[in-house]
C-alpha cells in the first residue's frame, strides 16, 4: 500500500501566496518595469497566406535553429536550454527569449528602472530576432492572435510534459484552451507592488483597469480568416477557456477592505482545478478528472497528497487578468502593432506609479468592481464603444499623470493614439476591420496599413523595431 505523505498545511500555502504579493527587495527603486512581448514568426510565400514554422527541425530550418546559428558568436545572446531541454536564449541584458506552444517567440526583458531602458532593451533584442530571420524571408507578425491558421494547422509545437498536460486538459473542456495556447499573442506589463498599502491599491486598480485596457487596445478581430464579431477575440478566448483559473478573484472579495489580497488569491487558487490530476486521472482511467486543489488536500484521493512543489506548480498555471508574481503581471492586453506597442505601457505605469492618478482611477472604477466579468466581455466584443466615457476618462488620467519617467515625445505619441482611436470610440481592431471592408486582409494589405498607421501615429524613432 502506498504511504501517503501529509499536506504542508494551509498556513504554508498562504505563506507561499504572500510572497507573490511582495516586491522582492532587490532595489530601493519601487517603480521598475518589465515587459514580455509575444510575436509570431511566419514564412512569407507571395500573395497567399503566410506559412507557420517549426520551432526546430532535423534540417535546422526551424526558427530556433536560425536564431541560434545567426547568433552563434554573439556575446549578447546565448543559447542556454533549460534543464528539461526547453529552448531558451539568455540575453546579456538579463532578458530571455523563449517559445510558446504555437511557435510564438517571446522576449521577456530584465527588471528595468526606467521606461526608456525597458523600451531600448526590447527594441534591441526584437531587432536581433528580425535580423536573424529576415534573410530567410521570415517576418514577425505583431498582433493579438494568429488570424490565418487553425489550431490543427498549427499543432502543438512544444511537446514538453507541461504543455501536453495543458493541451489535453483544455481540450477536455472545450475549444478555447487550445486556441489560447496555439494562436494568441500578448504584451504583458510587469510593475512593482510597492509598500504594503500601495500594493493593495495597485492590485485593486489593476484588476479594475483590465476591462478598460481590453476595450482600448483590442487588436484581434479575426480567426481562421474570418471576422469573429469581437474586437478582442483573444480576450474572448481567455474568458472562456477555463473560468476557474482565468478572469478575476471573487469580486465580493476583491472589493472588500476587510479581506486581504493574499486571502483573496489563496481562495481563488484553492478552487481552481489541478491540471496535473486531470492528466493522471485520464492515464489511470479514473472517472473523477476535474479536481480542485482544495478537494485534493481534503479528500482521500488516489494520488499522494501535494507537497509545496505541487502547490507552486499549480499556482504557476493560474492565468488571471492580473497575476501576482512578486510584481503585478498585467496580462489583459492583446499583442500590439509595432506602431503603438509602447502606449499601454505608458498608460499603466502613469496610473499605477502616480499616487494622484491611482486615486482618481480607484474613485472612477471602484463602483464597477462587481461587474468586472460582464465589463470584460463587453470590452472584448465592442471595444472602446462598450463604455467610451470611462475609456476616455482613464486615458486622460494617464496622460495628465505626474509620473515623471515618460519622455515628452512618448506622451505626444500617446496623445496621437488617443485622438486617432479612443476619442473616436474606436480601437485598433476597428482599423483592422476597415482594411478590407470587414473581411480578412491579405499580407500586403496589412503591410500597407501598418505603413499608413506609422505616418499617422509617428511613434518615436527609438521605439521602432
Amino acid at each position: 500500500m502506498t504511504q501517503r505523505n501529509s499536506s504542508p498545511g494551509m498556513d504554508a500555502y498562504r505563506e507561499q501566496i504572500a510572497t507573490l504579493f511582495s516586491t522582492a527587495p532587490t532595489s530601493d527603486h519601487q517603480q521598475s518595469i518589465g515587459l514580455e512581448l509575444e510575436l509570431l514568426p511566419l514564412k512569407m510565400n507571395g500573395p497567399g497566406n503566410p506559412k507557420p514554422l517549426a520551432i526546430s527541425d532535423e534540417k535546422g530550418t526551424g526558427v530556433l535553429d536560425i536564431i541560434r546559428e545567426k547568433n552563434e558568436t554573439s556575446t549578447d545572446l546565448l543559447y542556454a536550454p533549460k534543464e528539461d531541454g526547453t529552448p531558451h536564449f539568455k540575453a546579456s541584458s538579463g532578458g530571455n527569449i523563449t517559445f510558446e506552444p504555437g511557435g510564438q517567440i517571446e522576449y521577456s526583458s530584465s527588471e528595468c528602472y526606467h521606461l526608456n531602458d525597458a523600451i531600448a532593451e526590447m527594441v534591441k533584442h526584437i531587432g536581433m530576432i528580425n535580423t536573424s530571420l529576415s534573410p530567410e524571408h521570415i517576418k514577425l507578425f505583431h498582433g493579438g492572435m494568429n488570424p490565418w491558421h487553425s489550431v490543427d494547422e498549427i499543432g502543438l509545437k512544444m511537446q514538453k510534459p507541461r504543455y501536453r498536460a495543458m493541451d489535453e486538459y483544455f481540450q477536455a473542456i472545450g475549444p478555447y484552451g487550445q486556441q489560447m495556447m496555439r494562436l494568441t499573442l500578448s504584451i504583458q506589463v510587469n510593475l512593482d507592488f510597492g509598500c504594503h498599502q500601495t500594493a493593495r491599491q495597485r492590485w485593486f486598480a489593476s484588476n479594475l483597469l483590465a476591462p478598460v485596457m481590453c476595450a482600448i487596445f483590442g487588436n484581434s478581430p479575426f480567426l481562421e480568416g474570418k471576422a469573429t464579431g469581437f474586437k478582442s477575440y483573444r480576450s474572448f478566448i481567455w474568458q472562456n477557456m477555463d473560468p476557474c483559473r482565468t478572469g478575476f478573484p471573487d469580486p465580493e472579495d476583491l472589493s472588500c477592505p476587510e479581506i486581504d489580497q493574499v486571502d483573496q488569491y489563496l481562495k481563488y487558487a484553492l478552487d481552481a482545478y489541478v491540471i496535473k490530476l486531470h492528466r493522471e486521472a485520464v492515464l489511470n482511467n479514473e472517472t473523477e478528472r476535474f479536481i480542485s486543489f482544495r478537494q485534493w488536500i481534503k479528500t482521500d484521493h488516489p494520488r499522494l497528497q501535494p507537497d509545496m512543489s505541487e502547490w507552486e506548480d499549480h499556482i504557476s498555471l493560474l492565468f488571471p487578468e492580473v497575476r501576482p508574481k512578486g510584481f503585478l503581471e498585467f496580462r489583459t492586453l492583446d499583442g500590439p502593432s509595432e506602431n503603438w506597442w509602447t502606449v499601454p505601457i505608458v498608460l499603466l505605469s502613469s496610473i499605477l506609479y502616480d499616487p494622484k492618478a491611482l486615486e482618481l482611477t480607484l474613485e472612477l472604477l471602484e463602483p464597477y468592481c462587481k461587474t468586472l466579468k460582464q465589463m470584460l466581455h463587453k470590452a472584448s466584443q465592442f471595444g472602446t464603444s462598450a463604455f467610451p466615457d470611462i475609456a476616455r476618462k482613464i486615458f486622460r488620467i494617464a496622460l495628465e499623470s505626474e509620473y515623471a519617467d515618460i519622455p515628452t515625445e512618448l506622451r505626444e505619441h500617446c496623445e496621437r493614439f488617443y485622438t486617432t482611436f479612443t476619442q473616436q470610440d474606436r480601437n485598433p481592431a476597428d482599423e483592422l476591420l476597415d482594411i478590407n471592408g470587414g473581411k480578412m486582409f491579405s499580407v500586403q494589405q496589412f503591410r500597407d496599413h501598418e505603413q499608413k498607421l506609422r505616418k499617422t501615429l509617428a511613434p518615436p524613432d527609438y521605439t521602432h523595431f
